[in-house]
């Protein structure tokens, strides 16, 4: 095993002190190992509860009897259990019982052998092969064609991004698609209005600011004229139909904002396996899937449109097609959820899309279900709250939504201002201000939980104090600055604690112990798809660090000590590191 996992060993252990204290008899239970509180050791567990009906024992009795025959177990428990080799380092170092519960703490010595693992592992800490690896498709941001690329599209962009590489970091094989908006109605309407009011001149100079002012436009002179409305529904006809003037004009609309669209992209460091897969490459599709649900007998007819009645699971209806026989979103979906499973045989599709979408998700899912396939089963819906300002959804004045780019710019300008202030000397300074400013926007979202609706504030998410991604990359660029004091040889990947290290001071075994935590908190936040828990992580790794910094020295400690707590310093600021980098936001050597 090439990955640390002290949670499995420790697991493990339990299992096997079970096994022993049963005389080998089966026990099918569940072995809960969690984090108790600091004070109590590294890890507790209460499998003491599931064992006393089998037993016929109160549990803290069993957890007394538990406790011993661990006691026995764990001097045969070394580091090369939990993924290095090459050191007789006993892993636990005391196991008690407290009541009902039994607490392990981690020996000194093993800590000290944990750190160096931690440098020589390097960037690769974190990272694991699965057990049983899967294939995963993962959609996420999924921006609208002929519009910018808002601030609503970015939770979707940044939370999507961070799974798929959580899910990767942990060994399984990630598909990252880019469903796009590019077919719909709304397409008939911006021919339309390009036609009459739109220049190619404007096109070329700022094409999406162009294709929004026409749409725009459209719709206010809809409201005099009821006769566009028609001339929008009968260009998205002939759009379906293969007219060529007008997919010559939607291919211009998408070649626009697709590189609009990219410019975001390459300034949040997201990336996709497939960029352009939208709506319209499945709109040759639908017929088959109408088809399928007619012969399986699902269709309905409702004033004129065509419906999968969802009455006896409780949900609306889903429409499949208008009464102009005009294709639909869901069909669309229907038929991109089958036409991907044919090609991937995935394990588990997952949509990173906001929750006002749900209602939509649930009655695909139910509809592909009726229509008899297994793998629907496979699908999930990881839904994200809104952006809020002062309490309200994020709008201009205008009434349009905020312009992603314009956000990273501003982001950037103050993060520029902010470290002109700090440090004015820095050489980098404007793409130090870049890393930090879009770092902390993202980190902003990603520190929270996605399925709520968050506030966006400047101030705060910019600040070099509290939860926020300047005071992470600040802390992980302090401990640069600390190593690079301690002289040219000394490199963080070289560093090791002596044979003979034990960590004497408090703050730095409670610093070492929260670094046990980092493989355990990225194999979490990947099964749960959150990536808050990753973030929350790190912020008390870097809190951790801070407390130690400010109570123990390391460059003026005593030769042995010196180096154990560089050793140290190293460790952390890789975890920060690689941390920061599974939440696409880069670590500055300096700030």
């Amino acid at each position: 095993m090439s990955q640390l996992d002290l949670k499995q060993a420790v697991t493990h252990l339990v299992r096997e002190a079970v096994r022993a204290y049963l005389n080998n008899a089966t026990y099918a239970g569940p072995i809960p190992v969690e984090h108790p509180l600091e004070s109590r050791g590294d890890y507790a567990s209460a499998v003491a509860f599931s064992l006393a009906k089998q037993a016929g024992k109160d549990p803290a009795s069993i957890a007394h009897d538990l406790a011993m025959q661990i006691g026995t177990i764990a001097p045969k428990v070394h580091l090369d259990a939990c993924g290095f080799k090459g050191s007789a380092d006993v892993m636990i170092a005391t196991v008690e019982s407290v009541g009902p519960f039994i607490n392990l703490t981690l020996s000194k010595t093993f800590l000290a052998g944990l750190i160096n693992h931690i440098n020589q592992r390097a960037e690769l800490f974190g990272t694991r092969p699965a057990q049983d690896p899967k294939t995963i498709v993962i959609e996420y941001s999924g921006v609208n064609i002929g519009k910018p690329f808002s601030i609503g599209h970015l939770r979707s962009t940044i939370n999507g991004a961070v799974i798929a590489d959580l899910l990767s970091a942990v060994g399984h094989k990630v598909i990252r698609l880019n469903y796009l908006g590019d077919w719909g109605t709304q397409f008939g309407k911006l021919i339309a209005g390009y036609k009459k009011w739109g220049t190619p001149e404007g096109l070329a100079g700022d094409p999406v600011g162009e294709l929004v002012r026409v749409y725009v436009k459209f719709h206010q002179e809809l409201a005099k004229d009821d006769a566009l409305s028609e001339e929008g529904r009968e260009w998205f006809r002939k759009l379906e139909q293969g007219d060529q003037e007008a997919t010559n004009l939607w291919q211009l609309f998408v070649d626009a904002s697709l590189a609009h669209a990219k410019k975001i992209y390459d300034l949040l460091g997201v990336t996709f396996d497939k960029l352009d897969e939208g709506e319209a490459q499945y709109r040759d599709k639908m017929s088959e899937v109408l088809d399928l649900l007619q012969q399986k007998g699902l269709l309905k007819k409702s004033q004129g449109a065509t419906i999968v009645d969802l009455e006896a699971e409780g949900l609306p209806a889903l429409l499949v097609k208008k009464t102009d026989e005009a294709s639909l979103y869901a069909t669309r979906e229907l038929a991109a959820a089958i036409e991907r499973y044919k090609r991937y045989k995935f394990d588990a599709m997952l949509y990173e899309v906001g929750a006002e979408q749900e209602l939509h998700f649930r009655q695909v899912f139910t509809v592909l279900k009726k229509m008899g396939f297994e793998w629907a089963d496979k699908l999930e819906h990881l839904k994200h709250g809104l952006y809020r300002m002062d309490g309200r959804k994020m709008r201009t004045r205008a009434g349009t939504t905020v312009d992603m780019l314009s956000i990273l710019e501003e982001a950037t300008a103050r993060a520029q201002k902010v470290i002109a202030e700090k440090n004015p000397e820095l050489a980098n300074r404007a793409a130090v201000a870049r890393q930090v400013g879009v770092g902390a926007v993202k980190y902003n979202d990603l520190s929270q939980n996605r399925e709520h609706s968050i506030d966006f504030d400047f101030d705060r998410m910019l600040s070099f104090e509290g939860n926020s991604a300047p005071y992470l990359q600040y802390t992980q660029a302090r401990i640069r600055s600390i190593l690079r004091k301690a002289g040219d040889t000394i490199k963080p990947d070289k560093i090791a604690a002596p044979p003979d290290a034990a960590l004497p001071a408090p703050e730095e075994q409670l610093l070492a112990r929260r670094l046990v935590r980092y493989p355990e908190v990225v194999l979490e936040a990947a099964n749960r798809r959150m990536p808050h828990l990753l973030a929350t992580e790190l912020y008390e790794l870097a809190g951790r660090f801070n407390v130690f910094y400010g109570n123990v020295p390391v460059l003026k400690a005593p030769k042995n000590e010196r180096l154990t707590r560089l050793a140290l310093c190293a460790a952390t600021a890789q975890v920060l590191r690689n941390g920061l980098g599974l939440l696409g936001i880069q670590a500055p050597q300096e700030m």
